[in-house]
């Protein structure tokens, strides 16, 4: 930022040109009858009003017309500038001449807001039939597609170096989200030719001393239940390099940023395959048997 002294220099460089291609008043200002004094600017310890010295009377024969002469504003820096350097140095060296790191308006900073996500199915997979018609299946998987779920995401962030960087904290999560789907008996009486079966093969598993392949069997009704959910929290250092970016006095609207860091994500997928060969109301009998699938899946990465 340039010293006080170039604003007392650049100020007497003005008054020589002033005095340089001054005009005489004839050519373009209204006559006052007497010589116009020089003004001398000086630099001072405090800035003061200088006196003007009486105007002498006009000659005679003509009407007397002075012109007021503006008093002169001396010491200091000439008022060329403010003080303290808020003027051209500030402006220029803060980033109005290019675009360094800014003083930020804040130095936390934080946002909240909601997530939404939703799963791309595979091909169906049959899980029920009729066992009067092999090719009537009764219950696929892609009946209880997961569906769009919902959530939230939160971030604290602490701005660096005047805005350029910030370090942040974040977290987002889907909650879960449940889809179901029935297949019944389809003429409602067990224990005919036409009953509901599965195609899973349940001959090594017991439950409660009978094998589980016995409860899907010939059962009033099929129930599949799918599930998800997502949770996620990150550790990043952020990179803003067009002057602090929206978080900073004065920053633009739109910027562009790159980070790094560590994350944390788990994500649950829940299946539940549930059968009940003595009504069709699932209240937690002895009759009821779930094949259950719930996978947590835990990734660390950056």
């Amino acid at each position: 930022m340039p010293r006080p002294w170039s604003f007392t220099a650049l100020a007497a460089v003005c008054a020589s040109a002033a005095s340089v291609f001054a005009q005489p008043p004839s050519m373009s200002y209204p006559s006052t009858g007497y010589a116009t004094p020089p003004t001398a600017y000086r630099a001072s310890a405090s800035p003061r009003i200088e006196p003007q010295p009486p105007a002498p009377p006009a000659a005679s024969g003509q009407a007397e017309a002075v012109q007021p002469q503006p008093a002169p504003l001396t010491g200091g820096n000439s008022g060329l500038m403010p003080e303290g350097g808020k003027g051209y140095g500030a402006s220029y060296g803060d980033g109005y001449g290019y675009w360094p790191c800014a003083d930020s308006c804040a130095l936390w900073y934080g946002r909240a807001g909601a997530s939404f996500m939703t799963r791309d199915d595979l091909d169906p997979v049959w899980l029920s039939y009729n066992t009067a018609d092999l090719g009537d299946g009764r219950l696929f998987t892609d009946q209880a597609s997961p569906n769009w779920g919902w959530g939230g995401d939160v971030v604290l962030g602490r701005l660096l170096a005047g805005g350029c960087y910030a370090v942040e904290v974040g977290y987002w999560g889907i909650d879960p989200s449940n889809r179901q789907a029935d297949a019944f008996d389809p003429d409602g009486t067990v224990g005919n030719a036409t009953d509901l079966d599965t195609v899973f093969a349940f001959d090594s598993l017991e439950y409660n001393g009978t094998a589980v392949a016995d409860f899907y069997t010939n059962a009033f009704i099929h129930r599949l239940v799918r599930s998800y959910e997502a949770h996620n929290v990150e550790l990043n250092l952020v990179r803003s390099p067009f002057y602090g970016s929206g978080f900073t006095c004065g920053g633009h609207h739109v910027s562009f940023r790159w980070l790094a860091g560590i994350r944390y994500l788990k994500f649950n997928d829940g299946f539940e395959y549930m059968t009940d060969d003595a009504n069709t109301v699932f209240d937690g009998d002895v009759n009821e048997v779930t094949y259950l699938i719930d996978i947590d899946n835990n990734f660390i990465g950056g």
